[in-house]
This record gives structure tokens, C-alpha cells and sequence, in this order.
């Protein structure tokens, strides 16, 4: 009984780890170039500043989105709920694309690069990208396609 029970509690708490979802990946820049093709369009934004934007969406959930038009005039940084943390432009949502990174992966691209200038990318067919030095932060979840909550 003991033993059957012990089964339930560690098959129940791996399932429930394991349906944590982290999004993103870290590339070099060659890697990024050649996979996604070369940036189009960089926006610098301060690391503190990205990071303090990170914490801010931490309050509400665990990813950060980043949202852009097709000619990427502007980019909108939210949390949870289209909360706007931060803009380059317009506010308006109508006409833009999503997409969310694991704020743990934010967090580690940070890490890597401390007090180091961000720039937040469009590359080839609508790649949202964040690099820092010679690291991107590449494979978001994009929306749409595929939206999550």
C-alpha cells in the first residue's frame, strides 16, 4: 500500500513538473544568421531595463511577450493580459504579432551578459529575436500561430 502510494505521489509530482513549458533557445550569432536569417531590424533596449520589465511580468505569470507589426515600427513588451510594460511606439494591438519567451530564458541570456545593451530583432519571415553581444534568444512561441496564455 505504501509503496503503491509513494508510486502515485512521484508519477503525479513528475507529470506536473514536466508539463512546464520553458520557450526559448540560445543561439550564437552565426548560429541565429544562419538559421533565421540576418536581423532587419534592431531596437536597443537597456539589460536593466529588460530586466526589471521581466520582473514585472513575473508578478503575473512566467513569460514575457514582445509584440511588433509587420514593418516592426513598434514593439510593445507585455505581461499577462496585454499588460503594456513597455513601447517604442503605439499601443494599438490590432495588426501585431506575439511573441513569449520563458522569462527563465530572459533571465539566463541577462545573466550572460550583464549591463549589456539588448536589442530587440526582426529577422526573416516575422523571427522575433533578443540578442546581446554575440547570444540570441531565438524560438518564441509566436501568435498566431500558436497562442498560449
Amino acid at each position: 500500500m505504501k509503496k503503491t502510494l509513494l508510486l502515485f505521489c512521484l508519477t503525479a509530482l513528475f507529470f506536473n513538473t514536466s508539463s512546464a513549458q520553458v520557450i526559448g533557445t540560445l543561439f550564437t550569432e552565426t548560429e541565429a544568421d544562419n538559421l533565421f536569417g540576418k536581423a532587419k531590424v534592431s531596437v536597443e533596449i537597456q539589460s536593466l531595463s529588460l530586466k526589471n520589465l521581466v520582473g514585472q511580468s513575473e508578478l503575473v505569470g512566467d513569460k514575457t511577450w514582445f509584440w511588433n507589426d509587420n514593418q516592426a515600427t513598434t514593439f510593445i513588451v507585455t505581461g499577462k493580459n496585454k499588460s503594456i510594460l513597455f513601447t517604442t511606439g503605439d499601443t494599438n494591438f490590432e495588426n501585431k504579432v506575439s511573441h513569449a519567451f520563458s522569462n527563465s530564458m530572459i533571465l539566463t541570456l541577462l545573466g550572460n551578459h550583464p549591463g549589456k545593451a539588448v536589442y530587440l530583432q526582426l529577422r526573416d519571415n516575422g523571427v522575433f529575436s533578443l540578442q546581446i553581444e554575440g547570444e540570441v534568444l531565438e524560438r518564441a512561441s509566436s501568435c498566431p500561430p500558436l497562442c498560449i496564455d
